[in-house]
């Protein structure tokens, strides 16, 4: 039998003893994992669907795909959105308007609008330079475009049903093909999202300047002229922003940039109101 050395016996010895502490010592408490830090959700994470959405999710993605800064692929959307796109409207055609709250009826006829207008270019693709191109009688006044078993012309659809509704912004969600219109969203018009989406199609159209809004500062016979320029939809519908006592420079200040809005109310009461030429060419990439 091997013998241990004294050395040996101590170390075994203070092993055994040790064990003997660990076991007796009670399991040290360890503190739960501290909770992640979450980051506030946004407003569109809070966002509330609303049931008209699904409707226009197909336009959406058309949308998507063949608009970008308003500018429309009509050869590509002609190519490869084109049966996307009458699928959407016959999925109008069925819809009955009469049943939707009022920012699903807004949505609806705005989508609307500009779903036919991109179909009727599409008809007439390659062939004209200007919806205006198109004879009157197969352009805003046809009432050819279905939605719930009756037929609607363009002008009907804006003048009998959107104006009416007494939001003035609609103007900037119309998109008739032409280059002086409001650009035509890369989205499709929702029920949720529709207040957000008209604001900001506001604010984008008046940003432009060259079409939407511009502050310029001649020199005329008796001083300095201190002008506003506008799109003339702003002349052509003026009945819409012009109601009661609100001049359409009061409609479209709370719209315009910082500095062009700043100089508005800084000549507030010598600011003259022009208006831009109207480019009627199509909107097309």
């Amino acid at each position: 039998m091997t013998r241990l050395t004294p050395l040996a016996c101590s170390l075994i010895f203070a092993a055994a003893c040790g064990a003997l502490f660990l076991a007796a010592k009670p399991a040290q408490q360890v503190s739960p994992a501290q909770p992640t830090q979450q980051t506030p959700p946004t407003q569109d994470d809070t966002a509330t669907v609303h049931p008209g959405d699904a409707l226009h999710a197909p336009f959406d993605t058309l949308l998507s795909n063949f608009v970008k800064d308003g500018w429309v692929d009509y050869a590509g959307l002609k190519e490869e959105g084109r049966d996307e796109l009458r699928v959407y409207l016959g999925q109008l055609g069925q819809t009955d308007p009469a049943s939707l709250d009022r920012p699903a009826t807004l949505a609806f006829w705005l989508n609307a609008y500009n779903a036919f207008t991109l179909q009727l270019i599409l008809e007439h693709h390659g062939k004209i330079e200007s919806i205006k191109d198109i004879s009157s009688s197969k352009r805003w006044d046809a009432e050819r475009w279905t939605v719930h078993g009756e037929n609607y012309s363009l002008d009907q659809i804006e003048h009998e049903i959107l104006r009416p509704m007494g939001d003035a912004r609609v103007h900037f969600g119309l998109v008739c093909a032409s280059k002086s219109c409001p650009d035509l969203l890369s989205e499709a018009f929702l029920p949720s999202t529709l207040e957000a989406q008209l604001d900001a199609a506001a604010r984008g159209f008046l940003a432009d300047t060259f079409k939407g809004a511009n502050v310029v500062t001649e020199d005329g016979w008796f001083g300095k002229d201190y002008n506003l320029y506008l799109s003339k939809i702003f002349s052509w519908f003026d009945d819409d922003f012009e109601r009661g006592d609100t001049h359409v420079v009061d409609f479209v200040l709370p719209y315009l940039p910082d500095a062009a809005a700043k100089y508005v109310r800084e000549h507030r009461d010598d600011i003259d109101v022009e208006y831009f030429d109207y480019d009627w060419s199509l909107n097309g990439v």
